[in-house]
């Protein structure tokens, strides 16, 4: 390797890591955020949170390694160009066309990382987060049995425990308001209840005797509100153990825990429709994304090469442009990748076809572009 792409690379290593870092730094306090309560209040430890959020990094992967592959070459080039460095490799007689190499390496070590995330490893982590998921929300149940106060860490459900016994998983004096409906507010009031975990349907059950069910109903068409008042001898509520202030449960295995030779096998052989497009479209997103390193690299020093120069007639151009140019791509791919998938969810286009159009589209934008810089 010549001693003018190795500089390359090295420039591109550093701009590289702090974005790396401060993606999944973000992602990542994104998810802590929303665990906070969560955390303080079960017996739920740090580690097992950590845990979580390392088997997470593949899915999280499959979207924020191309956007960090962006900002690292658009900050390399950004600064080689207001150093006045692009000008003397110009100077020297090397054509600014001849830099493919280097992010050709850098962008296919992104490629093939990501690759081995989504079609090797992406299966195993989903399936192990859903479990370590399950087991963390299991283990929550002791942040649902607080004695005397009320307790709201479940979206749409409040509870109050007069008397706790945390040994047995039992409460006495139940109180359980539920309006995950917002079109019915449903009041509970028990004798006591018993919390259990039922393996089969991976649900937390709470099995409530000698209570009451007041149910209210909003006003429809100008009419009164409805009330309903309902005597029980028991009565069963389920939660998913996700809604344990961690997120949604997943439940089963599904398109996510799949390999992509059960993916295909799916998607040819399904009699739904319907789930042979979403097999489909899992295929080719575990593929498509990954590549995604290497056409937006490309389009990226295009861009930022090419658009303060030629449109903006900026030959010292602001790192703004090179990030609001790198935000603005990633973003217009996204949407542009998310809208056709919408399409062939709806039996639209073909999976293939709306997943790869996009990419193709901005490879072929790429290779434009990169002829015209010089």
């Amino acid at each position: 390797m010549k001693i003018l792409e190795k500089y390359i690379l090295k420039e591109i290593a550093l701009p590289y890591a702090f974005a790396l870092i401060g993606t999944f730094f973000l992602l990542l306090t994104g998810r802590m955020v929303q665990l906070t309560s969560y955390l303080l209040r079960s017996s739920v430890s740090i580690y097992d949170i950590i845990i979580l959020m390392v088997l997470a990094t593949p899915k999280l992967s499959l979207y924020a390694m191309p956007f960090v592959t962006m900002v690292a070459v658009a900050l390399a080039f950004h600064r080689m160009n207001g150093d006045k460095e692009l000008t003397a490799i110009r100077a020297v007689g090397v054509s600014i066309r001849r830099l493919w190499r280097p992010i050709l390496v850098f962008a296919m070590i992104n490629t093939l990382l990501v690759t081995f995330l989504s079609v090797v490893l992406l299966p195993h982590s989903n399936a192990a987060f859903r479990k370590k998921l399950n087991n963390m929300g299991r283990a929550g149940i002791t942040a649902i049995l607080q004695e005397g106060i009320f307790v709201d860490i479940i979206p749409g459900l409040v509870f109050y425990f007069q008397d706790v016994n945390p040994g047995e998983f039992t409460a006495y004096g139940v109180y359980i308001e539920d309006h995950r409906d917002p079109k019915h507010l449903i009041t509970i009031i028990a004798r006591s209840a018993t919390i259990f975990y039922d393996r089969s349907t991976e649900r937390i059950f709470f099995a409530m005797e000698d209570g009451f069910i007041m149910r209210d109903s909003e006003n429809r068409g100008g009419e009164a509100p409805r009330s309903q008042i309902v005597r029980f001898e028991s009565y069963r509520i389920a939660i998913d153990p996700g809604e344990l202030g961690i997120g949604r449960g997943l439940r089963g295995g599904g398109k996510n825990e799949m390999t992509m030779q059960e993916l295909r096998k799916a998607a040819r052989e399904s009699k739904d429709r319907h789930e042979a497009r979403r097999y489909g479209l899992e295929f080719h997103l575990r593929i498509v994304l990954p590549l995604s390193c290497l056409s937006l690299a490309f389009l990226t020093v295009a861009l930022c090469l090419y658009v303060p120069d030629k449109v903006l007639r900026l030959r010292e151009s602001s790192i703004i442009w090179s990030v609001l140019i790198t935000m603005a791509t990633y973003l217009l791919y996204y949407f542009a990748v998310s809208f056709n998938k919408g399409l062939a969810e709806n039996g639209i286009m073909s999976p293939g076809i709306a997943l790869w159009t996009p990419w193709l589209i901005t490879s072929a934008l790429a290779m434009w572009l990169w002829r015209k810089v010089h």
